[in-house]
């Protein structure tokens, strides 16, 4: 090998550039390409990639030398390497970087040399550029003093390859905007130099917002563009309904962001987003889904910190009470809907409020729980209320819109008998109105008897104060459900008939685990369910809990009904 290295170096020497003149491949580049990895401050990396013209077998041979030097010796390259290629392949070459990387930072000239017949040889080159780690604490250090943030931007920008910024207004703006990402998000100070790279990336997109000639479709491709590095979940039901009306917004009321203070860093810009994609679900809310959609988004809306106060200590009768001046206004701005809850708390305020919370419904426990879901978006009008201790608890519950003839009457009559379930105030079910997350969740954990006492759960969107606060956190503790991130659990979302399956397979597993095996089912859409759900799925439609419509398909993805939820849950139950 080093005597196939030594003679393959030789041939760089001298003769290199003669026969790269001679070669038929003399004119046709090999594709250089390169990147530095400096997420660990110890170790970072420079990986080269590259595609030969040649389409045979060939031996690679690549060395990396100071830029300044011209006419490089043997002993002035700093690193060395070989590869093999074949048929036009690319081919990766990773390099270490190290303290005697070179003898200064800065930049360096990659050759690649492809060995073969006189006429036939590769050769190319490409300038690159470094940081060794020994210089980079230094550098972060540097950047948390904002006089000299710029300057410091500047020593890095060529090894993390972020673009120029020719307009000289454009780039005083994302600097500020990556010096104020650099307090709110990070933390005071950059821990690696990827988090320059991610706030120079992103500081593109926040800056954007107030450009000249921005658009609204301009943003959502910035969002998008980004959306992993912003955490924007392009795949969620709200995003999909709403981004385009919420990039619209954002452009227009922007300045009002932050108390008035507009959109600065990250932080700032995940905020302006689950800002008006919240009001525009706001606005298309309906009187039973407003109360889970406002909860969902409440803590992005900036509500004035009294009112915010005064509305988590209302009942669940209150907090409708100060919602009604919400309710069907569509609202422009964010400033609109601030005005009308402030107004709303009040009155509810003037209305006799009440401070007591929905009482937990106990049943007694036939075993635990599981985990995982995900769904989608709206709330029950009323708060559950506990099965009823006097006499009249023997009275069949009576609602007009299911009748004994209604194929959900008896699920629907016997969860409502034992306070699972309840009615609202017309005496009606609402059979067909949709079933969000959190509603789901209290019904399956008071039918199985899951509500675990002292439980917690720190979820965002589940203040302590909720009426489904308990049999979330019991849930949750269970390992019935999880959130839809690490930080959101998600209320105000309907529930899909897929996820419903996957809880209530994880529940059956957990009160009896290994006592269920799925099975091979005739429903003709099974393909079309989630990898993740499809032995739930098959197992719960096995055991007649969850069936299909009349055209033997399961709508995965439709969205659970009320009396769909009473049919499941009350199956469920019966069968444990």
């Amino acid at each position: 090998m080093k005597k196939h290295l030594r003679k393959a170096l030789s041939a760089f020497l001298g003769t290199a550039i003669l026969l790269s003149c001679m070669s038929a491949f003399a004119q046709t580049p090999m594709q250089i390409e390169w990147s530095g990895d400096y997420s660990d401050n110890t170790k970072p990396t420079v990986t080269v990639s590259f595609v030969s013209p040649a389409e045979y077998v060939q031996e690679i041979t690549a060395v990396i030398y100071d830029k300044d030097i011209a006419n490089p010796a043997t002993s002035d390259y700093v690193r060395i390497a070989e590869v093999t290629t074949s048929d036009k392949e690319k081919k990766d070459l990773v390099f270490n970087i190290t303290n005697a990387f070179s003898e200064t930072d800065g930049a360096y000239t990659i050759r690649l040399k492809g060995n073969g017949h006189k006429k036939d040889e590769c050769i190319d080159s490409a300038s690159l550029y470094v940081i060794k780690p020994g210089a980079i604490p230094g550098i972060l250090n540097d950047f948390k003093n904002t006089a000299i943030f710029e300057t410091t931007l500047s020593k890095v920008m060529d090894a993390l390859q972020l673009d120029a910024e020719a307009d000289g207004a454009r780039r005083a703006k994302r600097i500020e905007i990556m010096i104020n990402m650099q307090a709110n998000d990070f933390g005071g100070g950059f821990a690696t130099l990827e988090d320059v790279r991610l706030a120079w990336k992103i500081s593109d997109t926040i800056a954007y917002i107030t450009d000249a000639g921005s658009t609204a479709e301009g943003i959502k491709e910035r969002v998008e563009n980004n959306a992993s590095l912003i955490g924007a979940d392009t795949e969620n039901a709200d995003y999909i309904a709403f981004i385009d009306d919420a990039c619209a917004d954002i452009l227009a009321y922007s300045s009002e962001y932050n108390q008035n203070g507009g959109v600065k860093s990250l932080k700032d810009l995940r905020g302006i987003l689950n800002q008006y994609i919240g009001l525009n679900a706001v606005n298309a809310a309906s009187e039973e889904t407003l109360y889970g959609v406002f909860e969902g988004y409440k803590n992005y809306f900036e509500l004035p910190t009294e009112s915010f106060n005064k509305y988590n200590n209302f009942s669940r009768e209150n907090k409708d009470k100060a919602l009604r001046l919400i309710n069907n206004k569509n609202f422009a701005k964010n400033a609109d809907l601030v005005t009308a809850f402030v107004n709303g708390v009040a009155a509810a305020e003037t209305a006799a409020p009440t401070t007591t919370t929905p009482p937990v419904i106990v049943i007694p426990p036939t075993g635990g729980g599981t985990s995982g879901s995900s769904g989608g978006g709206a709330s029950l009008s009323t708060p559950p209320v506990s099965a009823p201790t006097t006499p009249e608890a023997a009275k069949t519950p009576s609602f007009k819109d299911v009748p004994s003839n209604h194929w959900a009457y008896s699920s629907v009559t016997t969860l409502a008998q034992k306070g699972i379930i309840n009615g609202y105030d017309d005496d009606t079910f609402k059979p067909n109105n949709k079933v969000t997350r959190e509603e789901f969740v209290k019904m399956i954990v008071g039918a199985t008897g899951l509500v675990v006492a002292d439980t917690a759960c720190d979820f965002a969107d589940v203040p302590g104060n909720a009426w489904f606060y308990e049999y979330v956190a019991s849930a949750f503790a269970a390992g019935v459900v999880s959130g839809i991130d690490e930080t959101t659990f998600g209320v105000g979302r309907n529930i899909t008939r897929q996820d419903v399956a996957v809880i209530a397979a994880r529940i059956l597993d957990y009160l009896k685990p290994g006592a269920y095996t799925a099975a091979e089912t005739t429903l003709t859409d099974i393909d079309s369910v989630s990898d993740y759900a499809v032995q739930s799925v098959k197992l719960l439609n096995n055991m007649g809990i969850i069936n299909g419509y009349d055209d033997g398909s399961f709508m995965p993805r439709n969205e659970l009904t009320r009396a769909e939820a009473a049919a499941i849950i009350s199956k469920l139950a019966e069968s444990l």
